[in-house]
């Protein structure tokens, strides 16, 4: 304490205090330690009686057992009790009559007596009711019966307390024969306690030196009393009693004394003594407040003392007070009117004494100092002048930067008046941002420290609680009446840093096309320059229901962290809070303080948990449409600002243009990738060109980079379009064409590709012109290679149909009359055989017959209508039979060279066709080499794949057999190749050839489920490579039967034929072998037949075509007649052709024509023997 700085008043009230102050403390010291000695004694006292108290306790227990072990002894007792064990009726009433004459009067406090059996049933009691019960389970009987020994407990059951004494009866023998038990009330205890039983006993100061409030009772287990309480009536068993006393009794056995609550809740002194046999708790308890009455007397007087002392000192104080201080203080009160600038005041002179000569040299000294002040004045008023006429704050500090003087125009600055800042010494560092002021208060100490330029900018805040960007510099410091002391010139920069700050977004914005950042870059800048302490993005859902939070930004204020995850889980209407309205009116929004009103602010419980006030909520606007809003909040209340809102506005609007710009070259951009990605998807090629010939392609997709076997872009547009034209002629065309027209629609033309594979395309394109190039070509080419194969396919496949119609059509009537034929040269041999001319004639005959009958089967399998017996055949072994006959096919000056595999390879295919396969391969190599040559043969297995099929434009993958036929000799060109399987197509001169040879093998190879190709250059030979699926080694071909001579019969055969020839050699031939015939014209005509020699008709023979009714028309209406009835279906039409019509069944008997004589009779013989 600074004793200069007090007054004189005071100084004289420190005297008296420091001169009262030790004699307080010692009457307190004493005070406290005579209390303390009071309760200590009282304590140790009560101690003394409870223990007492105790004894009389114990004594007053040890009679109740004693009283128990004398009963115990009673010899009628013992009588009565071994006569009602024996069985004795009437001994249990006679005992229970003994108890309640003889023994209960004793003393009137004995509540029942019992007598018990060692099983524990009550055998006779003075309660007639107990009579019979079982208390073997009671801890009473257990102690008595079991251990042989008095025992003694509280009942627990009875309405009034009750003790428990039970003794072992013994027998006269010596044996324990019962249990006596005795139960005691505790009125005696309770008058043990409060010394009634005392003057009951005669004695005469039976509650001499008791105090008024003491009292003694007892606590049972259950805490509830079991003795009188001396305040509370009927308190026994119903009090409860929960204290700490009590507790250690019955939690540790601990006795103790001090000051606690009763149960009353009364402060009291008290001592308890624990009696653990039975679970009680001796107390002894007083009012702390009787034993405390003396100390209160002794305060009482120390009170009265204190009080006269006070008035003495009270006295002497005015007089001084009037006599010296007050002349004091006047003269004081002088010196500051004259410091206020009073000068004509002056100060009374009463007295001579010291303090009158004082007043009159004070009286000198004001007039001296009013000329001297009115000097000044003029003086400074000129420097104010100046001073408050420049926009920059000045001010002057002392070394610990407390504010000494301050220009006027801080008001405007900062909105406090200089005398609230040179009032408040702590205010001018209070009010710089927590983040900018140990630096700025470090580079003010240094400058008193070493004299280094104070320099520095800083943001303060304002009194309203915005925030301001300054710029402080000093430059020297000086001494002034003792005290250092430093001048300063503080300027406003907030508005330059706002354009700086604005530039630096623009800058940015322009540099980025990330939103998300942007965004979170604004906020963060506003925040840091202007003080905001919080800063957040909404952004609306796509469907505009409502705005969902993006980002923030907050300071390092933790009561933010709060607010923050409750504005994460919010989702802002439109119109509602300050986020909600900028969005609805697309204009920024001020709102003070937005806990005001929670209803138009969703969040006010959270803000004003978090201590947050004002906020302004600006919409970032793109094209018309809210993309987000921009929300800064502050824990101060600020009223609106015209100069923040319009900064703010300009950063968003910068940030909405920008991000427009940026959005729309983002959608150029998307537009641009998704037309490329749709030109890179689509499967057909998009070209740029020029209509130069020598021009280089400007642009391709993906698709025709494929299509033209380019790895990469730049291998085909380092190349000019003309340079993939087969034909460049063709390109002429079509670009005299859409130079000409302006488009071209599906022109084709074939291309080679960079791998040089060869494709047909289809163009189309349009001219166009513009600024890119003079005339350019946009086009679409599509590969139409797969599209030219399958038209010459078809073109084929309608040549063959036209041919296989032809065939089939001529194939019926040829068949039956080579049937004819057939049929009449057998005849003729089985009767004019042994002639040689007519055998010989008959030969010839035959010969010719079948070589007709084969060239009916290769028309058909041209056509693919031939009845194929496919079966399994290694392939193998089937080339080494044929290469006999090929040897002799080909001559002598062509070489035959067989190329086989180890391995078996299994096909299922017709023997007989394959084999006219081969001839038909080996007769074409041949004529191809008429100078002579080499004719190859080989066989292996490959595996057909994808690589297989995209090449050749057909086929299935898997294992195939592939048979490879080439010869060395002229070949052919490509023209030929493409019309080599063609019908009646020859290169061979008049007469040498038919045109069927290769036109039958690609009908049986197609019949086969295979495929041949071609490839040959002329002069070059050809290959022919046929591919034939695989079938597993384990199936087997049928063995054939052995043939057997002809057998005939002697039954009757239905023939139905219209073809009079066949009909008539048919029937020569069944009756030659012993078969009765009748013979029908026609369908009708073999119904008629039928029904007329149904009995004797044992199988038909029915040609399938026949006039009037056919032959399947004939046999339904004869199975009505006779449904078992066998036949045999004849036909010069295909099995498969006869079935596709729904003639014939696959279970039905079928020959087809031409058939010999042996065929037919074997399978009449057959039919007729199933």
């Amino acid at each position: 304490m600074n004793l200069k700085k007090i007054t004189l008043s005071q100084k004289v009230l420190l005297a008296l205090f420091v001169i009262l102050f030790p004699l307080s403390i010692s009457f307190i010291h004493s005070y406290i330690e005579t209390r303390e000695q009071i309760k200590q004694h009282t304590l140790d006292d009560m101690t003394v009686i409870a223990e007492a108290y105790e004894g009389q306790v114990y004594q007053f227990l040890e009679m109740v057992k004693r009283r128990a072990q004398d009963f115990s002894t009673d010899d009628q007792i013992v009588i009565g009790l071994n006569r009602a064990l024996s069985g004795n009726i009437g001994a249990e009433r006679s005992l229970a009559a003994h108890l309640n004459k003889n023994k209960r009067p004793l003393d009137r406090a004995i509540a029942n007596i019992s007598v018990v059996s060692m099983d524990g049933r009550v055998l006779a009691s003075t309660d007639a009711s107990l009579t019979g019960k079982d208390v073997s389970s009671a801890r009473f009987f257990t102690s008595a019966a079991g251990k042989g020994m008095a025992a003694i407990e509280e009942s627990v059951s009875s309405i009034a307390p009750e003790i428990i004494a039970a003794a072992p009866v013994f027998g006269h023998d010596g044996e324990k024969i019962g249990v006596i038990v005795i139960a005691q009330q505790l009125s005696d205890l309770s008058k043990v306690l409060t010394g009634e039983l005392n003057r009951e006993l005669g004695a005469i100061s039976w509650s001499k030196g008791k105090r008024k409030t003491m009292e003694a009772y007892i606590v049972n287990r259950d805490k509830l009393m079991i003795t009188e309480s001396r305040f509370i009536k009927d308190a026994i068993l119903r009090q409860r009693v929960d204290n700490e006393a009590v507790r250690a009794c019955l939690g540790s056995s601990k006795e103790i004394s001090g000051f606690y609550k009763d149960y009353r809740g009364v402060e009291v002194a008290g001592a308890s003594m624990c009696l653990p046999s039975l679970g009680w708790t001796l107390l002894l308890e007083v009012d702390s407040s009787e034993i405390l009455a003396p100390l209160r007397e002794i305060t009482k007087d120390a009170f009265i003392a204190a009080l006269i002392a006070a008035g003495l000192i009270g006295l002497a104080f005015i007089a001084f007070y009037r006599n010296i201080i007050l002349r004091l203080a006047a003269l004081s009160s002088a010196s500051l009117k004259i410091a206020s600038g009073e000068y004509d005041f002056e100060v009374s002179v009463k007295e001579g004494d010291e303090i009158g000569a004082l007043s009159k040299s004070f009286n000198r000294m004001s007039s001296e100092i009013k000329a001297r002040t009115m000097l000044l004045k003029e003086s400074e008023k000129k420097y104010r002048s100046l001073i408050d006429n420049i926009p920059d704050i000045t001010w002057t500090s002392d070394v610990a930067g407390r504010i000494v003087y301050v220009s006027g125009n801080v008001r405007e600055m900062l909105g406090y008046s200089p005398e609230e800042v040179c009032s408040d010494y702590s205010i001018w560092e209070k009010i710089i941002h927590p983040e900018d002021r140990a630096r700025v208060m470090a580079a003010f100490e240094a400058l008193f420290e070493t004299g280094k330029r104070f320099d520095e900018q800083y943001r303060m805040m304002r009194k309203d609680g915005s925030w301001a960007w300054v710029y402080d510099r000093a430059t020297s410091t000086y001494v002034k009446d003792g005290r250092r002391l430093t001048d300063g010139v503080l300027t406003d920069i907030t508005e330059r840093k706002m354009s700086d700050l604005l530039r630096s977004i623009t800058l940015y914005l322009k540099d980025t096309d990330n939103f998300d950042s942007a965004v979170s870059l604004v906020i963060e800048k506003v925040c840091e320059l202007t003080g905001w302490s919080y800063g957040e993005v909404w952004i609306p859902r796509p469907d505009g229901s409502c705005m969902e939070h993006s980002r923030i930004w907050r300071g390092s204020a933790p009561e933010h962290e709060r607010f923050a995850e409750a504005s994460k889980s919010t989702c802002i209407l439109p119109g509602s809070g300050v986020s909600g309205r900028a969005w609805l009116e697309k204009k920024p929004v001020w709102v003070s303080d937005i806990t005001v009103n929670g209803d138009q602010f969703v969040r006010a419980g959270a803000a004003e948990e978090a201590g947050i006030r004002s906020a302004i909520g600006v919409p970032v606007i793109e094209n018309g449409h809210a993309l987000a809003v921009l929300v800064f909040l502050m824990s101060a209340r600020i009223e609106q600002d015209s100069r923040m809102m319009n900064f703010v506005e300009a950063i968003t609007a910068q940030l909405g243009s920008s991000l427009q710009r940026k959005f729309a070259e983002v959608a150029r951009i998307e537009i641009q990738q998704r037309y490329e990605g749709l030109l890179n998807s689509i499967t057909v090629g998009v070209y740029r060109d020029t209509l130069s010939m020598d021009s280089r392609l400007l642009e391709v997709n993906r698709a025709l980079v494929t299509m033209l076997d380019g790895d990469t872009d730049q291998e085909i547009l380092s190349r000019s379009s003309a340079d993939f034209f087969v034909d460049r002629a063709r390109r002429a065309e079509i670009a005299a064409k859409l130079s000409k027209e302006g488009f071209i629609k599906g022109e084709e033309a074939e291309l080679v590709t960079l791998k040089g594979r060869k494709i047909w395309v289809s163009v189309s394109a349009v001219k166009k012109t513009g600024s890119e190039c003079s005339e350019c070509v946009d086009g679409i080419i599509e590969d139409i290679s797969e599209r030219r194969r399958l038209e010459e396919q078809l073109r084929h496949a309608q040549k063959l149909e036209a041919v296989g119609q032809l065939a089939g059509g001529i194939a019926h009537d040829f068949n039956n009359i080579l049937t004819a034929m057939i049929g009449y040269g057998h005849l003729l041999l089985m009767k004019k055989g042994e002639d040689e001319i007519v055998r010989n004639y008959a030969d010839h005959m035959l010969t010719l017959s079948e070589k007709a009958a084969h060239l009916t089967q290769s028309l058909l399998a041209f056509s693919r209508k031939q009845v194929m017996n496919p079966q399994p055949l290694e392939l193998t072994g089937l080339i080494k039979r044929v290469e006999k006959i090929l040897v002799r096919l080909i001559g002598e000056d062509v070489e035959l060279r067989v190329s086989l595999t180890e391995k078996n390879i299994n096909v299922k295919a017709d023997p007989m066709q394959m084999e006219q396969v081969f001839m038909n391969l080996a007769t074409n190599a041949r004529d191809a080499m008429p100078g002579g040559g080499a004719l190859v043969i080989s066989a292996e297995v490959v595996d057909v794949g994808a690589e297989f099929i995209m090449a050749h434009g057909y086929g299935e993958t898997g294992d195939y057999a592939l048979i490879t036929v080439s010869d060395t000799g002229s070949g052919m060109d490509a023209e030929t190749q493409k019309r080599i399987f063609d019908p009646f197509f020859t290169t061979k001169e008049v007469g040498k050839g038919t045109g069927l040879g290769l036109a039958v093998v690609y009908g049986i190879i197609k019949q086969h489920n295979g495929y041949i190709n071609v490839y040959s250059e002329p002069e070059m030979g050809s290959i022919f490579k046929i591919y034939l699926p695989i079938i597993e080694a384990s199936e087997q071909a049928p063995e054939k039967e052995p043939q057997e001579g002809f057998q005939g019969g002697n039954e009757t055969i239905l023939l139905a034929e219209d073809e009079r020839e066949v009909r008539e050699v048919n029937r020569s031939i069944l009756e030659e072998f012993g078969y009765r015939v009748i013979e029908a014209v026609d369908g009708a005509d073999a119904v008629k037949q039928f029904v007329e020699n149904r009995d004797e008709i044992d199988i038909m023979l029915i040609d399938l075509i026949m006039p009037k009714k056919n032959g399947r028309e004939a046999y339904e209406e004869i199975i009505r007649v006779k449904p078992d009835i066998k036949a045999i279906f004849l036909s010069g039409y295909a099995a498969d052709m006869m079935r596709s019509r729904g003639l014939i069944g696959a279970a039905t008997e079928f020959i087809c024509k031409p058939v010999a004589p042996g065929e037919l009779l074997k399978k009449v013989r057959e039919a007729l023997d199933r």
